[in-house]
């Protein structure tokens, strides 16, 4: 085998095997921008050529050559990434993600004092699901970063990446005090960030004790700079009802409602969270008049459709929902909603009906849980059960919403599996989060199994 050396100059042979290995067709829609737009202005300027000719070479597989114009590159320009960073950012934006960590492995090397080697293999193992290696890879981008003054274009890129990837993990670690220091620090880099302001936003409201005043000051100044993020009250509703506080959540949705009972955003989650909490009657004439005003709103259309079946009327349902799907022919749920609603017709070819939109939704959203045990249920109602048990038993049963929960126990139970059948039940039955039609329908079905 021949040998490379493993420093500047050239791969190694580790890298050039994974390359060649794992390069992929994507590479045509590799820009200079996307390769150091983070490290120079203007880098599509004729100055930064022999990146544009690295990439096109990258492209014909050529892995030498583009090791070989990056070299040039960089010792013309050299505010550019060190050249084993680009090389790892080619590979990260062609989607070879086996070539990666060789490459920055070469640059560990090549670039001890860089910070973005460990801010990739961060965002890569974030991806990958591997929070502790990820946490433990911005502390140390952090780090080297502080100490950075290479590039001030670079360094504050650094600092926006790196602030962001640890405010994730802090907020999947419920370690809010962590996540409004490092979402501070971010705003301080790049104050005109509005999703750093929504997360500030939530975070002001679920820190111990909350403080729901500058909760709200970060979601107005969120909306202020994204003019379709949600009203600043909505905004509080959500992240209070996403921690189970309903009664809390409702005050800021009902808030929002009393002073912008206009916007057909603040109409829908207010309306969503009555019909949460089984108050249909008090959903129904926000719904209307929102409704009133926006005529052509498929999600108006489908939350009617709720109300409708939570009041127990399946024709005016059915209609709303296929009002709904000429609205929006892509929207799996109401597909989902339509084959429940006509499953539970004695009609055959009603049923039969259920089965194509059951189908439809299933093909719309193929990794949903719920459009999946949709599917199942109405196959079984169909005297296709070998087929219904073939899809559940594919299935990770992940994030079902409560009626789908409610359709799984019943496939349970035709197939004698009561304690199973149990434990689905009650699950659905405490979440709080989703809007249950058929509460009352499993309330009765869990009784019955006593």
């Amino acid at each position: 085998m021949l040998r490379f050396p493993s420093l500047r100059g050239w791969l190694s042979a580790a890298v050039i095997a994974a390359c060649l290995l794992t390069l992929a067709p994507a590479q045509a829609q590799i820009t200079n921008d996307l390769l150091i737009g983070n490290a120079v202005s203007a880098p599509d300027s004729s100055r930064y050529s022999d990146v544009k000719e690295a990439i096109d070479r990258y492209g014909k597989k050529d892995i030498i050559g583009a090791q070989t114009f990056f070299e040039r590159a960089k010792s013309k320009n050299p505010k550019l990434p060190p050249v084993a960073v680009m090389m790892a950012k080619l590979h990260q934006l062609a989607g070879n993600a086996q070539a990666i960590r060789p490459a920055l492995d070469e640059c560990v090397s090549e670039a001890p004092d860089d910070p973005e080697p460990y801010l990739i293999l961060a965002e890569e193992a974030v991806r990958a699901g591997f929070t502790i290696e990820a946490d433990a890879l911005y502390d140390k981008a952090v780090l080297l970063m502080e100490k950075f003054e290479d590039n001030a274009k670079r360094k504050r890129d650094f600092a926006i990446r790196a602030y962001t990837g640890r405010t994730r993990i802090a907020q999947r670690r419920r370690k809010w005090d962590q996540a409004e220091s490092d979402l501070k620090k971010l705003l301080t880099e790049d104050p005109e960030c509005s999703n750093a302001h929504m997360a500030l936003g939530q975070v002001m409201f679920l820190v111990d004790p909350p403080r729901a005043e500058e909760g709200i000051k970060a979601f107005q100044e969120a909306k202020k700079l994204n003019p379709d993020i949600d009203h600043p009250y909505v905004s509080a509703g959500k992240t209070l009802a996403s921690q189970g506080k309903t009664e809390e959540a409702m005050k800021y949705f009902s808030g929002a409602y009393r002073n912008a009972k206009d916007d057909e955003g603040v109409a829908l989650a207010y309306a969503q969270a009555l019909l949460r909490e089984g108050k249909g009657s008090e959903a129904a004439p926000v719904i209307k008049g929102a409704l009133a005003k926006n005529k052509d709103s498929a999600s108006l259309w489908l939350l009617s459709a709720v109300e409708d079946r939570m009041r127990g009327d399946n024709p005016a349902a059915e209609q709303d929902l296929l009002k709904t799907i000429s609205l929006a022919p892509t929207l799996g749920p109401a597909y989902e909603q339509l084959a429940q609603v006509l499953i539970d017709s004695s009609d055959d070819e009603t049923k039969k009906r259920a089965l194509g939109f059951a189908a439809t939704c299933q093909k719309l959203n193929p990794n949903s849980a719920s459009a999946n045990i949709t599917l199942a249920w109405t196959l079984y109602q169909n005297g296709q059960a070998r087929e219904a048990v073939a899809i559940l038993q594919k299935l990770q049963m992940r994030n079902l919403d409560p009626d789908a929960s409610l359709l799984l126990a019943k496939i349970l139970i035709e197939n004698n599996q009561i304690d199973g059948a149990k434990k689905v039940l009650s699950t659905a039955l405490e979440d709080t989060r989703n809007i249950f039609v058929n509460r009352d329908e499993a309330t009765k079905l869990l009784s019955s199994l006593d």
